[in-house]
């Protein structure tokens, strides 16, 4: 009979345990702070040095990113922790980071979680990581969290950081062996498992980074406005470059083409190979520089356009200013 009852009142107890509120892990948050205006750096005693470095580095970064986005709000949290594994005590479990990452953004919080060593135990790059991560909150900010693609966000985020060979030689490969994943496909399906998450990322930030070198950061920063306005992606995305995704990637198609297509041609051993990587870099560091001078006559043009703009402005009101002092002085 108590077995019975036993039995009868368990499916009960379950039930009951199950609809009862858990509590959550609280999150740790650093002990100690370094703030400067509105970001501020929080991190454990043992991590100041890595904490200053990333507090002298953040304002700039958001400074240029938000050329990028258009984001005006200059709200950061940021969290510095010794290890990868320590990270993800950073934030509740329900927000835990990727297991391979060296820091996550949560935009809608401003809050950027940094680790002072990747998974792998070796010495993240804090600059780059850090503006990755800006980058993410700054678009999310900017757009008033409306949807963008994740290979969007993913490119705009890399702009800016150094070369990678690791990059350059996924995109290689996936051009070569005819691996590259259509950009609509990434959005409906961001892949999560190594190999072609490596891809997906290589050609988003290269994807990206053809946008900027053919139309500049301008058409960037009013295609991200235009978002935040209310305008679906792809509607801006066609009034902002005057095509639409399939004929943008169609152009950025036919560069990887011209860029890596020819290489199984020449080379035919490891050394060949090597000489073609070599080749291969030499003009990424061409293209570079050219983009460098590019982005540079844009930038200064369009001071020139808001310095005219301004001078416009004080010349009509000067004249407002005289017009009404003369009226004045005639009513005197």
């Amino acid at each position: 009979m108590k077995r019975a009852a036993l039995t009868l009142l368990l499916p009960l107890v379950l039930a009951l345990s199950l609809a009862l509120p858990t509590r959550a892990t609280a999150e740790h948050i650093p002990a100690e702070a370094l703030r400067t205006g509105n970001i501020t750096v929080r991190f454990d005693a043992a991590d100041r040095a890595a904490a200053a470095r990333v507090l002298a580095a953040a304002p700039d970064t958001l400074a240029r990113v938000a050329l990028l986005t258009g984001d005006a709000d200059d709200h950061l949290d940021i969290r510095i922790a010794p290890s990868a594994r320590a990270m993800r005590a950073l934030v509740p479990p329900d927000l835990a980071p990727p297991a391979w990452a060296s820091g996550v953004a949560y935009p809608e919080r401003g809050l950027i979680l940094l680790t002072l060593r990747d998974p792998n135990g070796a010495a993240a790059d804090l600059d780059d990581v850090l503006r990755h991560e800006i980058a993410h909150v700054s678009l999310h900010r900017a757009t008033g969290g409306r949807p963008l693609p994740r290979w969007f966000h993913e490119g705009v985020a890399h702009l800016g950081e150094g070369f990678s060979w690791g990059h350059t030689f996924t995109l290689m490969d996936a051009a070569l062996h005819g691996r590259i994943i259509p950009l609509a496909e990434l959005d409906e399906h961001f892949p999560a498992r190594e190999n072609p998450v490596a891809i997906a990322y290589a050609q988003s930030y290269d994807f990206v980074d053809y946008l900027v070198e053919k139309h500049g950061t301008v058409a960037l920063r009013g295609l991200v406005m235009r978002v935040g306005r209310g305008m679906p992606f792809q509607t801006a995305l066609r009034e902002v470059y005057a095509d639409g995704l399939d004929g943008l990637e169609e152009g950025w198609v036919a560069e990887l083409r011209l860029r890596y297509l020819w290489l199984p041609m020449v080379t035919t051993g490891l050394l060949l190979w090597a000489v073609g990587a070599v080749l291969l870099f030499f003009g990424w560091r061409r293209r570079r520089r050219q983009n460098r001078a590019r982005l540079l006559v844009w930038a200064a043009e369009e001071a020139a356009r808001d310095a005219a703009r301004d001078a416009r402005i004080a010349a009509r009101q000067a004249r407002a200013d005289s017009a009404a002092s003369v009226s004045s002085s005639a009513s005197a």
